[in-house]
């Protein structure tokens, strides 16, 4: 079975050796983060934001509401990701997978400043 070729969400940023990167990139929770590029699922395939076009990463603490008349919201975190086109929200589930991907981002961009809104 060969693996489809992630799509890029930046239109004009590319990875070269997509295919290898996405194989050796750490598994993270429903993700995959490597030092080039943070991989989601993205029906029928992965899609991916490369690193190097990230403006800015914030984590914050958020509810996802249920669904039925209880009123109850579940507490998630989430990790939004901003670049030049705009930007997406993930939920992620486990929480603690969080840090693991922080980690990748900022061993790759020092530069780039993390909005960590975890109390």
């Amino acid at each position: 079975m060969s693996l489809l070729e992630p799509k890029s969400l930046c239109s004009d940023v590319y990875l070269p050796d997509v295919k290898e990167d996405f194989r050796t990139a750490d598994r993270v929770a429903q993700y995959r983060v490597s030092q080039k590029a943070f991989y989601l699922p993205a029906f029928p395939g992965w899609g991916y934001v490369p690193l190097s076009e990230l403006t800015g990463v914030v984590v914050r603490n958020a509810s996802l509401p249920t669904i039925g008349c209880c009123g109850k919201e579940l507490p998630v975190l989430k990790l939004i990701l901003r670049w030049s086109e705009g930007e997406k929200e993930f939920v992620i589930d486990p929480p603690k997978h969080a840090d693991t991907i922080l980690e990748h981002i900022r061993a790759t961009r020092l530069d780039l400043e993390v909005d960590d809104r975890r109390e």
